[in-house]
């Protein structure tokens, strides 16, 4: 009976935590490693090439046209450095500069976080820190003050944020004791999810990155978190993140001690929904929209006038021209 008082789920052994740890854990990052084995070789085999490169521009340096060099060659290295430059978001939106809005979303995320770290060291449960709304927060700082022309910390964190969703769901709120907390748990939840779909929508960052199989390598990130991470913190304190120490009710008659495995496959058409299509449909909204504007752009620029400083061209000949004509007839 002690024990029962004091483990909030004593039907779960530590067989089944240990085993659920060494599912997510090694079968995610195998996932991961299996999905971007393609990246990874070109990764590999280009920095070869351009050290292989470099070796020969040093050995012909002093060669004054450079025609020793394999041009065929040279070509297929600034192909692979264009698709590696694929693999990397880079922005569109290079002229974004940060508004007073940018700077008002960054300052309430601050000031959250702050009061978070805040009241859980004070309270004595600082290991509450590790749930993923809270590094998510962070992430989304670094996204608020990141320089347009560099998107990489923005479709990470757009691919990850599916987790904010559940605390509409299910957050316990039983811990706050005062209304300003209560307030700062749902404006933390709501700019989490509401912020990148604004940035979507403006055009911040490249839309053109979005791609299905980054989205599976940091939604299967996320759930490596939560074996690697939130299993073991949750074991040796006792506290349940994210089911992740105890089954959810009903979880035991339909999947038995496998929940916590179920629960990582059935998130992802939720975690697709709201992280991956939101991409793929302003990738669309901002193509068309390209596309729009470049038959008007070129339209105008056949129209357009010479400027003043060029002589328009005529058809007449010139007096001298004419007179030098009629002596020659």
């Amino acid at each position: 009976m002690e024990d029962e008082a004091v483990h909030p789920c004593p039907q779960v052994t530590e067989a089944d935590h240990i085993r659920s740890f060494i599912n997510g854990t090694g079968v995610g990052l195998a996932l991961m490693l299996l999905l971007n084995a393609g990246s990874i070789y070109r990764y590999l085999t280009s920095s070869a090439n351009g050290k292989s490169r470099f070796s020969a521009k040093s050995v012909i340096s002093d060669a004054s046209n450079g025609s020793e060099v394999d041009q065929s060659s040279s070509k297929r290295g600034r192909g692979s450095s264009r698709r590696e430059g694929e693999l990397v978001a880079t922005p569109s939106s290079s002229s974004y500069k940060l508004n007073p809005f940018d700077h008002l979303i960054g300052a309430v995320l601050v000031g959250i976080m702050l009061i978070n770290i805040y009241t859980r060291v004070t309270r004595g449960v600082g290991h509450w820190l590790v749930q993923p709304c809270h590094y998510l927060t962070a992430l989304l700082i670094a996204v608020t003050y990141s320089p347009s022309r560099d998107s990489r910390v923005f479709w990470v964190y757009l691919y990850a944020h599916w987790q904010g969703y559940f605390a509409f769901f299910g957050g316990d709120l039983s811990w706050y004791v005062n209304a300003a907390e209560l307030y700062a748990f749902w404006l933390q939840h709501i700019l989490m999810v509401l912020v990148p779909l604004y940035y979507l929508a403006v055009g911040r960052f490249n839309t053109h990155h979005s791609n299905f199989v980054t989205f599976l390598t940091v939604y299967i990130g996320t759930v490596v978190y939560h074996s690697m991470v939130l299993i073991p913190v949750g074991y040796w304190t006792l506290t349940d993140f994210d089911n992740m120490l105890c089954p959810f009710p009903g979880a035991e008659g339909l999947v038995g001690i496998w929940w916590r495995e179920a629960m990582g496959i059935f998130s992802t058409p939720f975690a697709c929904l709201v992280c991956y299509v939101p991409g793929v449909l302003a990738d669309w909204f901002h193509s068309y929209r390209e596309r729009r504007r470049r038959p008007a752009t070129s339209i105008a620029s056949k129209q357009e006038p010479p400027s003043p400083g060029k002589k328009r061209k005529s058809n007449k000949s010139s007096p001298a021209l004419a007179q030098r004509k009629e002596k020659s007839n």
